[in-house]
């Protein structure tokens, strides 16, 4: 290599030293330091030098390379001065005018739509007030806004390290009548003192706080001491502070999952502690508990909710045992639900649990349950997970009954024959006993997957879409007889049959509506077989109307067809 090129290739590693120096810059753009002579190589010796000192050969030599060498670097640092600013240059080019049009935009927008905005952009789920800050703070017309609206200040944020000043000001900024909003969100141990400050500036507003959520990701510091690093521990701290909480409706326990120290990949279910008696929050309109990887005991103190909703990733080993075992008695100490909602994931291993015996769940409020079972695989051995579970539930009372199942990727072309062999067992199972629950009218099954793994996958887009068409949704209706209409939302075919002849024969079904919604490998054939399915087990005469909304295949002519056929 010439010295040139050995020049050329040098500066061009100084670029890259520049650009990623110029990714650490503050967010103004200004630099925060001073470059001195000691921080060259070639400026540690002229510190030391003085101007009447007379140099010896070899000191004037090592100078005299110096300066030749400063001053390429003064015409290379000169030559990267002009090069960067031709490039902004460029950047603004394209930059500038899409600005001008955005702050033109802005500018042209009315101060209400403005605050509209900034309602949708002003409160991500775990941050509180913090955007609406940043947004007071961008200019006088974004201040004046964000100041105007009390509303944007209801959200009170608290962590260990928040600053209680910070909470008076939004305190003071939402007003006399708003409602509040109150998260807690952190990742370590808090001192009790800062619960008990909380509380303090909490107690004069607390008539008017709406929903608590708290939010605890706590990694391994659980192995030290578990009665502080989960929600209900936390619970356990706010709890007996007094507070009269008439508008409180909403409570949400968000926890972070728990790993062994020692192997981290590996997930550990922690159960929550008993809840204390001594409970001195009075909420009695609290009906809505949303919990995310967080199941509370049974001891969970506030017996008026009625809707719960909860998203569990299910965990290997014992992990599994215990979180069916802990949800089963929570549920049964909530005599008051009505409305629930799981959202079951399955983590890599946890299908292969099959369970054992449960208590049964008596739910005589429930009249909507909702069980959505995501990242499960085939041959479906998860099926008996679920079923260990749903089967142990007793609703008198529902009504409504929603089922979503989203398997993994299917990987061979040979694993839709599989799926249609577990398909009709997992939705058996997670249909109820029907004479112990006569009162279901509405059911919806959604079936879905990820995308088809076509980089393990020789075959053609049409030949993937063909796989699709041979997964088939099999309903047993006797299972559900009482109901009057039926959604149903799948990748494949439709069909109805009897999983027990003998006892169906002596139900008659009831059976109005079907809605075919997103079907879209369906085709007129297709809805023909579905609608000749329901003849072939003595169910057509009471059907009434088949809808198809959103189906790529299928329109209403096809429809008005199938519907006039008579077997």
């Amino acid at each position: 290599m010439t010295r040139h090129a050995a020049a050329k290739t040098a500066a061009k590693r100084v670029v890259r030293a520049l650009e990623a120096a110029g990714k650490l810059h503050h967010g103004d753009g200004q630099l925060r330091f001073r470059l001195w002579h000691r921080n060259w190589e070639s400026g540690k010796k002229i510190d030391n030098l003085t101007p009447d000192e007379v140099f010896d050969p070899e000191t004037l030599r090592e100078l005299a390379s110096n300066r030749c060498q400063l001053e390429y670097i003064v015409q290379l640092t000169k030559a990267l001065g002009e090069s960067a600013s031709h490039l902004l240059d460029c950047y603004e080019g394209y930059l500038d005018p899409y600005y001008a049009k955005l702050s033109k935009g802005f500018a042209s927008l009315p101060d209400e739509l403005l605050g509209l905005i900034f309602k949708f952009a002003a409160f991500p789920e775990e941050e509180g007030p913090k955007y609406t800050i940043y947004l007071s703070q961008v200019s006088r017309r974004f201040r004046r806004i964000a100041l105007a609206d009390q509303s944007l200040w209801s959200h009170l944020f608290f962590r260990h390290d928040t600053n209680f000043r910070r909470v008076k000001r939004c305190i003071d900024r939402a007003g006399n009548h708003n409602g509040f909003h109150l998260i807690l969100k952190d990742s370590v141990s808090v001192d009790i003192h800062h619960f008990e400050e909380l509380m303090k500036i909490c107690s004069p507003i607390a008539s008017r706080l709406q929903t608590v959520s708290l939010f605890g990701n706590w990694e391994s510091s659980w192995e030290d001491s578990t009665n502080d690093y989960t929600l209900s521990g936390t619970l356990n701290q706010l709890l007996p502070h007094r507070l009269s909480l008439p508008r409180l409706h909403e409570l949400n326990l968000t926890q972070g999952r728990y790993y062994e120290p020692d192997y981290p990949d590996c997930p550990v279910w922690i159960s929550s502690e008993v809840i204390e008696e001594k409970i001195l929050w009075a909420a009695p309109n609290l009906r809505i508990l949303r919990c995310s990887e967080n199941i509370p005991s049974s001891s969970f103190p506030f017996k008026t909710i009625a809707s719960f909703t909860l998203r569990l990733t299910l965990i290997v080993r014992n992990g599994i045992i215990n979180q069916i075992e802990e949800l089963c008695d929570f549920l049964s100490s909530m005599q008051r639900l009505e409305d629930i909602e799981l959202d079951l994931i399955n983590d890599d291993g946890a299908d292969g649990y099959t369970g054992h015996e449960l208590k049964m769940v008596l739910l005589p409020a429930v009249t909507s349950f909702a069980i959505h079972a995501r990242k499960f695989s085939l041959p479906f051995s998860a099926i008996w997970v679920l079923d260990s579970f749903v089967k142990h539930l007793r609703m008198p009372k529902l009504e409504r009954l929603s089922i979503h199942l989203e398997w993994h990727e299917l990987e061979t072309f040979f694993a839709p024959h599989a799926l249609n062999r577990a398909l009709p067992l997992f939705v058996y199972s997670m249909m109820p006993i029907p004479v112990l629950h006569r009162n279901l009218k509405h059911c919806s099954i959604e079936l879905s997957h990820p995308p088809f793994n076509i980089e393990d996958d020789t075959s053609e887009p049409t030949e993937l879409r063909e796989k699709e068409d041979l997964i088939e949704l099999k309903i047993p209706l006797d299972k559900i007889p009482y109901v009057t209409d039926l959604e149903v939302k799948t990748i494949g075919n439709v069909y109805f049959y009897l999983a027990d002849k003998g006892i169906a024969s002596t139900q008659p079904y009831q059976l109005r509506e079907l809605r075919l919604v997103s079907c879209n490998n369906m085709v007129r054939e297709d809805l023909e077989e579905t609608i000749q399915s329901l003849e072939d087990i003595g169910a057509r005469n009471t059907f009434e109307r088949l809808v198809v909304r959103n189906c790529e295949l299928l329109d209403e002519s096809m429809v008005d067809v199938a519907m006039a056929q008579k077997g």
